[in-house]
């Protein structure tokens, strides 16, 4: 038989091991070349999202470190710019409500016993500030022995003008005995007032409106004041009053126009830095008997309540009126000459324009205004890619001592993103 070979059929089948077929060529893997090409596409990849990470994460660190900045900066100005303006409030004056004691001495200065940042400024704000103020029964007498300097008035739950008094805070401080001061302000004229020791007293039921029978909430509060120089806290606080002394318009008889109970708050800038912890400066208030200091209550908490971090510098001018024109003028051209106390390095604690004893020159008679709160506010980390802009002087207090940090300690200290608040307070209470 004939074999035609055109007619003769191959099974080829798919491709296998036992069977390659016609497998394309190609796809078996990728060559060197791809492999090196792709690798370095990936690695270009990674870094690029590396370093737009860290640009993120470095901004969002930044934008952190000023939104704190900015909250320290609020929380300390509300605090501050909220008493300021009440300074003065219950009667006493400008002399009395307001105190600077300008760029102290980091070494020696102390408030409550802890340590004040060198050259910050120490602000003393006083008034019946956060207590009521009470006005007194003028029917039920008022009493002044100028013999023994002491006296008693008397306080009601319903006063005569038929408002409700509340007396929890003079239950409070009778009952524990606390040496606080009270602000009587006379009747004649609300310019003269008396600071003195309240020493005593009693809150018990009484008929108020007079009409045969006690209702509840009726209550009357006998309080005794002492205003002899040798008692207790009265040589501090009887020269807070008018004139130095108990004027003869409260002892005459007149009951006072009101009264209340005088605080006395001290800011300051606290230096924790060299804490255990290593925390940073603080603003912080410390609250004292008046014109003492004692702090209030005895309680060393009272003599550091932390307000807000990070807070380097506090500084106050003072606006007095010179030449009696309504307005405080400062002069760029002649700051040590102008209406601002404090803001210029010949302005001293000399200056003062009140004080318990002498005044300097021109202040001596002047009227204050205002009072000018500088806070100087830093982030809490460095930064050792910047540099802070250069500031000469926050008021009259040197900040940084030449444009360009002149060593490591001036260069780590401008490491810091750092922020200047000013609020100009206009006094309410102060004339």
């Amino acid at each position: 038989m004939s074999q035609h070979p055109e007619n003769t059929a191959t099974a080829t089948g798919p491709a296998s091991p036992e069977n390659p077929g016609d497998a394309p060529h190609g796809e078996a893997g990728f060559t060197l070349i791809e492999l090196i090409i792709g690798t370095f596409i990936l690695v270009e990849m990674m870094v690029v999202g590396y370093l737009l990470f860290d640009v993120s994460t470095k901004t969002a660190r930044v934008q952190s470190d000023l939104a704190d900045l900015q909250q320290s900066q609020r929380v300390a100005n509300y605090d501050l710019v909220r008493n300021v303006r009440m300074a003065g409030r219950g009667g006493v004056t400008g002399p009395v409500a307001i105190n600077v004691t300008d760029n102290v001495d980091g070494d020696t200065f102390t408030v409550g016993g802890n340590e004040v940042v060198d050259g910050t400024d120490v602000l003393t704000v006083r008034g019946v500030l956060s207590n009521p103020i009470w006005l007194p029964n003028t029917g039920a007498g008022y009493t002044y022995d100028q013999g023994s300097s002491t006296g008693t008035l008397f306080v009601d739950s319903l006063n005569n003008q038929g408002i409700a008094q509340d007396l929890s805070l003079l239950q409070s401080v009778i009952d524990d005995g606390l040496p606080v001061p009270l602000v009587l302000v006379s009747l004649e004229d609300p310019s003269i007032y008396a600071v003195v020791l309240l020493s005593g007293g009693a809150i018990g039921p009484a008929d108020i409106d007079n009409d045969g029978s006690v209702e509840p909430g009726e209550e009357r509060a006998t309080i005794n004041f002492d205003a002899a120089a040798a008692s207790t806290n009265n040589d501090a606080y009887l020269p807070l009053s008018w004139g130095g002394a108990f004027p003869q318009a409260l002892a005459q008889g007149a009951v006072p126009a009101w009264v209340g109970i005088l605080e006395e708050y001290r800011y300051y800038v606290r230096n924790d830095t060299e804490s255990v912890t290593g925390g940073s400066p603080k603003l912080s208030r410390a609250q004292f008997y008046p014109n003492t200091n004692t702090l209030y209550r005895g309680d060393a908490a009272n003599g550091r309540v932390d307000i807000a971090d990070n807070v380097v510098d506090l500084q106050i001018a003072l606006g007095l009126d010179l030449n009696d024109d309504g307005t405080i003028a400062e002069d760029d051209s002649a700051p040590d000459t102008d209406e601002w106390l404090f803001n210029h390095e010949d302005d001293t604690d000399t200056d003062q324009y009140w004080g318990l004893g002498d005044a300097d020159g021109a202040w001596g008679n002047a009227r204050l205004f205002q009072v000018r709160v500088s806070t100087l506010v830093r982030s809490e980390r460095r930064d050792n890619t910047f540099i802070s802009d250069y500031l000469p002087t926050l008021e009259n207090h040197e900040v940084d001592p030449s444009p360009q940090p002149a060593d490591n300690d001036q260069l780590a200290d401008r490491r810091f993103r750092r922020r200047v608040m000013r609020s100009v307070v206009d006094l309410r209470n102060v004339s």
